[in-house]
Order: structure tokens, then sequence, then C-alpha cells
């Protein structure tokens, strides 16, 4: 490794330890936050002190003895600087108090994700055991601390953390359009849960359309998993309530051929649409940033056509199904 490639891996290093400092007083401030998870905050302001720490050390092994060294693969110290004004940009969300304790951990485990796609290793080529260990342990903890904010998220998401969120519960507690009461009283119910729904969908739909064709941006990759929740649970949670629910009370109130052609055709297209959710989770199954070219285009694409097929879908619904619940 001669002088210039020396100084460009001290560069990049230096940009890495950046990152890591960033990430570590991200987490300080969430401690400050919530002095209540002091133990789960303070295992991950630990852990990320050692990776900092681990840093400065694979550093100072490579200028020590750089001859043992080569240059690996191209290092883009643009995406660890896209990383670091995103994380910058979270803190001082933070500090306005403008982001909750989920968006927070989802934020934080999105965080790790990135860090997990640095591949520390593949940046200089070695056989020195000590910088490779340190390379392998920051990639591990890194993999852990992603799981212990998985988990976190889960335990909240089941109430095991904080309490289940208002709109959980009402999908838990709704009453079956077919269960006792009359028609035209559950009917009232299941126009204002579709309804309730589908304005929650449209501003989904909005969000999406600002992220539509920016997937090769950290900014929005850092969406991803939020997305995939969405459509995953969200998405087919609602379809399931109008197949099991609504669709069969309506058709219980009238013979009406247009009708039955249009819940037939409805829940064909709900299909399709499920279709493109596991298509778009096939996708971004076990991707890190950055992504290759060929995937974000077909990820564009796929946002694309999701937004546009959504969009029809509500329409139709709203035309042909949510006069008949009046």
């Amino acid at each position: 490794m001669d002088e210039k490639e020396l100084q460009g891996i001290i560069k990049a290093f230096g940009a890495l330890k950046a990152f890591k400092q960033l990430v570590l007083d991200f987490y300080n401030v969430c401690l400050d936050l919530w002095k209540e998870d002091e133990g789960f905050w303070e295992s991950l302001i630990n852990e990320k002190k050692l990776h900092v720490n681990s840093i400065e050390k694979m550093l100072e092994i490579i200028e020590n003895d750089p001859k043992n060294f080569d240059m690996g693969e191209p290092f883009r110290i643009d995406i660890i600087n896209s990383f670091i004004s995103d994380i910058e940009g979270t803190i001082n969300r933070l500090k306005k108090g403008s982001l909750s304790k989920k968006e927070t951990l989802v934020t934080a485990r999105n965080f790790e994700q990135s860090s997990v796609g640095i591949k520390y290793s593949e940046i200089v080529k070695t056989n020195n055991t000590e910088f490779l260990s340190l390379a392998r342990e920051i990639v591990s903890q890194t993999v852990l601390h992603k799981g212990k904010l998985n988990k976190r998220i889960n335990d909240m998401e089941s109430g095991i953390w904080e309490p289940k969120p208002k709109i959980k519960e009402a999908r838990e507690t709704k009453t079956p359009v077919h269960m006792g009461k009359s028609l035209k009283d559950d009917f009232s119910s299941a126009e204002e849960m579709i309804k309730k729904y589908h304005s929650q969908l449209k501003e989904y739909l909005d969000f999406l359309k600002k992220l539509e064709g920016g997937i090769q941006k950290h900014s929005v990759w850092m969406h991803i998993e939020r997305i995939e929740k969405f459509m995953k649970k969200d998405v087919e949670e609602h379809f399931k309530y109008e197949e099991e629910e609504v669709f069969p009370g309506v058709l219980q109130t009238t013979e009406n051929r247009e009708v039955k052609d249009a819940v037939d055709y409805l829940i064909e297209e709900h299909k399709r649409l499920l279709a493109g959710v596991e298509e778009f989770e096939s996708l971004v199954y076990g991707e890190v940033f950055p992504l290759p070219k060929a995937k974000i285009e077909k990820l564009n694409s796929f946002l694309e056509d999701f937004i546009d097929s959504s969009s029809k879908h509500m329409l139709k619904e709203e035309e042909k199904i949510l006069p008949l619940l009046k």
C-alpha cells in the first residue's frame, strides 16, 4: 500500500469512526429521554463505545504495518457521509421531541442495518489476525444490536413493553357484521371502519409517492422496514376484514348481479395486491444499503405499480361497496 492509498484508507476509517460516534451520540440522547429504559440504552451505548475504540485500533494496525495491507473493494465514502447526515438530522428531531419511542427504535434498527452492510475486511485486504478479529467482532455485535432493537419493537407491538396502540385495540374489538345485531347497525360501523382504513391508506400512499424513485437514497432506504410492515400487516388485515366481515354482509342484502361481480372482482384484486406484497418482501429480504442498480429499478417500479393499483382499488370499493353500507 503506497502513501496515497494509505491516506485514502485513513480518511475512510475516519468517516466510519464518525458514523459510529454519531450512533453512540444518538443512543445517549435516547438514554436522556427514556431513563426508565436505562439498562437497555446503556448496553447499546457501552457496546458502541467498543466499536469506536475498535475502529481506532484497526486504523492504528494499518498505519503501523501498511505493507501487510492491500486496497480492497472501492469504498464509497459518500454513502457513509449520507449515513452521518441522516443521523445528525435524526438527533435534532429527537431533541425536539418529534419522534416517539417506537419511531426511535425503528430508526435505531435501521441505523444498525446500515452498519451490517459495512464490510471492514473488504475495504482492505490482509491476513492480520488482530485486524480481522476486530472487524468480525464489530459486525457480529451490530447484528446483535439489531436483534435487541427488533425484540424491543416486537415487545412494544405485542403490549409487553408498552400498551398496544389504540388503533390496534379497535381492530381487535370490532364487531363482525354477521354476529347478532341488525345488518343496518353493523354496516354503519363497517362503513366507518372502511373509511378509516382508506383514510390511513391514502396518507400512506401519499408518503410512498414521496419516496417513489428514490430507493437509491439512504434517507429513503431507512423507511423500507416501515413500508414492508405496513404492506404485510395493515393491508393484509384490511383485506381480511373486508372479505370475512363486510363482503358477506353486503351480499346478504342484495341480489344485484353487478354488486356480486364487483365483490368477486375486489377479492381477486386483493389476491393480486397481496401477491405484489410478497414480491416486495422477496425484493428487500436480506438486502442492505446500497442496493444493486437492477434491484433499485425493480423496487421503484413496484412502488409505482402498487400506488396506482391501490388507489384504483380504493376508488372502486368506495363507488360500489360504501353506498350499500349507508
